[in-house]
């Protein structure tokens, strides 16, 4: 028989002090499972997957997570849609890690559980255009987050402090309780000053933590630790917890000294009650909610190929690949393999975001309108120039906003709407990646010009003059061609080929038995000089 899963009810009840008491609801439990980078195509998969499994009965909706992390507007959504859901329960099952953005999630189910030797926590913003962030940078990125954070934490009774430490850095944590109701928090240290110090609470109302910043100084004391839950009925009346349930001892109950966003084992979360239970697999779940049945909501084969290929990586991988190919195929007669990788890949790159629901219509039709203005100048009006450009452009456009999601609230114009300004930063990443990929296409393009002729794979595409000449008039004509005065040296510019060194031997023997007054160059019908 399998274990019973431990749980830390006391705990929980203590930490949670909104009366929240996770339990089991029976009924079909359909597990969904985020890993990997949380992006774009995360969202819309677990909206997809969701709605499957509601309609197919399921009463509780399990979110399985194994990530680092990901991107912060995504996961935003993504906890918003969660708490959005009615009439179905939602829990967080941390297997393995959940870092970030994978907290951010978790945080917004109703109940939390995690497997053993599991970790979560460090929710700290970075970004990869910009390593080291101002103050009030940092400021514009964390005040969205922490609001979600501090909604997350009211509406499932977790202490804000704690995910508020997760965060950000320079958050002390200490775990209080109440004497009298054995009540217990986790407060940041300006709440720790009042409630067991005694520390007069007026005087540490320096931000409310409710109030919406007007400018970009009220942000940055937005973002510092602040008076969060004591009042005046608190001040001096708590004590520190000093001992944990595990035996962890805390010196003063302070859990953490803000020197590096809050990081949680399974048994430190158990410890300080966001953890509910520890749960190996799927089948002590469904036994810890008293499930009648537990069904794993896969992605279909074709989710997890355009997830793949929406990559920005693997974008950018696919269109050094299109570009190469498909100029190949513009230098070799008929249309071949290289014709048809370089359409593939570039199908890939505009098909793929459109089939995993992130790229609207109008980026195709740009794209495609881009493409053919730019066959228009290659194919029927002389040289390259602006109708050429103007392809180019808006065939990059279209590639860069096919895998920035959109919504009704997003700017634009009727049905062509702009990533939002919180998606900037995505949205010039997916530019950098492209252009980067561009530019590698075009060393590998200079390489293949000036390697053409002498790269195996690709001699027997071509025609160089001496084939051609020979095959349109024979080894005389490849004879007469050295004779004009062509140098080996000379002839050494063009590509060649095993056929030419044939052709030439065959040529010198006829030229070797040759009379000679037949010699090339000479006159046959001239008189000798006396």
């Amino acid at each position: 028989p399998e274990a019973a899963p431990q749980t830390n009810a006391a705990t929980t009840q203590a930490a949670r002090p909104t009366g929240h008491v996770p339990g089991p609801t029976g009924g079909y439990v359909a597990i969904i499972r985020i890993d990997g980078m949380i992006d774009s195509y995360s969202l819309l998969s677990l909206k997809r997957r969701t709605e499957r499994a509601v309609a197919a009965g399921a009463s509780v909706i399990v979110i399985e997570l194994d990530t680092n992390g990901g991107e912060l507007v995504p996961a935003l959504e993504i906890s918003k849609y969660i708490k959005s859901l009615q009439n179905v329960r939602t829990l967080a099952w941390v297997n393995n890690k959940a870092y970030s953005a994978g907290i951010l999630i978790a945080s917004s189910c109703d109940d939390l559980v995690m497997s053993p030797a599991s970790a979560t926590g460090d929710t700290l913003p970075i970004s990869m255009l910009y390593p080291s962030l101002g103050e009030k940078e940092r400021a514009k990125v964390l005040a969205p987050l922490l609001a979600e954070l501090r909604d997350n934490a009211l509406r499932n009774g977790y202490d804000y402090a704690m995910l508020h430490a997760m965060a950000d850095t320079g958050v002390e944590l200490y775990l209080v309780e109440n004497p009298d109701t054995g009540e217990q928090r986790l407060v940041n240290q300006v709440d720790y000053d009042v409630m067991v110090h005694g520390d007069n609470p007026i005087d540490k109302l320096h931000v409310d933590p409710n109030h919406i910043p007007l400018n970009d100084a009220e942000m940055v004391n937005q973002i510092k630790p602040a008076l969060t839950v004591a009042t005046q009925a608190d001040r001096g009346h708590w004590r520190p917890v000093e001992v944990l349930p595990s035996g962890r001892v805390l010196a003063e109950g302070r859990v953490h000294d803000g020197s590096t966003p809050l990081t949680l084992t399974q048994s430190e979360a158990e410890d300080l009650g966001l953890s509910d239970a520890t749960l190996r697999t799927p089948a002590e779940l469904g036994q810890y909610l008293g499930a009648s049945a537990v069904q794993i909501v896969t992605q279909s084969w074709s989710e997890v190929i355009a997830h793949f290929f929406m990559n920005m990586w693997v974008r950018g991988v696919l269109l050094i690949v299109g570009l190469v190919c498909l100029f190949i195929e513009f230098n070799v007669p008929g249309f071949g393999v290289f014709g048809l990788t370089g359409l593939v890949a570039l199908t890939l790159l505009i098909g793929a975001p459109y089939i995993a629901g992130v790229a609207d219509i109008w980026h195709i039709i740009l794209f495609l309108a881009g493409l053919v203005l730019l066959l228009v100048e290659l194919f029927v009006l002389p040289g390259f120039g602006f109708v050429g450009v103007i392809g180019l452009v808006m065939m990059f456009i279209g590639l860069v906003l096919s895998v920035i999601p959109t919504t009704p609230q997003s700017p634009g114009f009727g049905p062509i709407r702009l990533p939002a300004p919180e998606l900037w930063n995505q949205t010039m990443m997916s530019g950098l990646v492209l252009m980067l990929a561009t530019i590698v296409a075009m060393v590998v393009l200079y390489f293949v010009i000036r390697r053409f002729g002498s790269l195996p794979m690709f001699r027997h595409l071509i025609l160089t003059e001496t084939q051609q000449s020979y095959m349109q008039h024979g080894p005389h004509a490849a004879v007469a061609v050295g004779a004009a005065g062509a140098s080996v040296a000379a002839m050494g510019e063009h590509s060649w080929s095993d056929q030419d060194d044939e052709a030439l031997e065959e040529a010198e023997k006829i030229v070797a038995n040759r009379p000679p007054g037949n010699a090339p160059g000479s006159d046959a019908n001239a008189s000798p000089e006396p």
